[in-house]
């Protein structure tokens, strides 16, 4: 997925990342680092899964493979979530909608691409462009320990911690 995105960024760029997209950014910092001006990742880890996710997605596979995609997004949904934002509808419509639209094959094909990350990154110590790295306050499953690690190995790093609230009908983040 990286060498793809390298072969058509331009020659300095900017790079976000999301969840594996934050794994694809990595690998393209250690491909081509001086070209990246700025990193921005939400959902990161230095390098593969946690081993409990790993374990989830892999028990997530099997589930959606026998035919059971919506019993897992119904069980999935409050692990994304706090506790306490796990109860609300709208927000469950958002992630139910948001998942459905992208697909049991997309998902599947993401669990794996995720689980083929075989631990951690070489090089983070060489980064040498400023990293942000955004981490929900209440993250259970790419936790705020795991973003504390990425930037202990990332110099240059700024680690900011978020919480979702609640502002009449639509979300917003605070930054803590």
């Amino acid at each position: 997925m990286a060498s793809a995105v390298i072969e058509r960024i331009p020659k300095r760029f900017c790079h976000p990342g999301f969840s594996l997209g934050s794994q694809v950014a990595l690998e393209i910092m250690s491909a081509s680092s001086a070209r990246l001006e700025r990193l921005a990742l939400l959902s990161a880890t230095h390098g593969g899964l946690p081993l409990p996710v790993a374990t989830v997605l892999r028990r997530a596979i099997e589930t959606i493979e026998r035919g059971g995609f919506d019993g897992y997004l119904e069980g999935s949904y409050p692990t994304y979530f706090s506790a306490d934002h796990a109860r609300d509808p709208v927000l469950k419509r958002c992630f139910l909608e948001m998942a459905r639209t992208v697909g049991k094959d997309a998902g599947l094909w993401q669990m794996r691409a995720l689980l083929a990350i075989d631990g951690p990154f070489t090089g983070l110590g060489q980064i040498h462009c400023p990293i942000i790295l955004l981490v929900g306050r209440k993250d259970r499953r790419t936790t705020p320990a795991a973003h504390e690690l990425l930037a202990q190995e990332s110099p240059g790093s700024e680690l900011t911690a978020l919480a979702l609230r609640r502002i009449s009908r639509h979300w917003s983040s605070q930054i803590l």
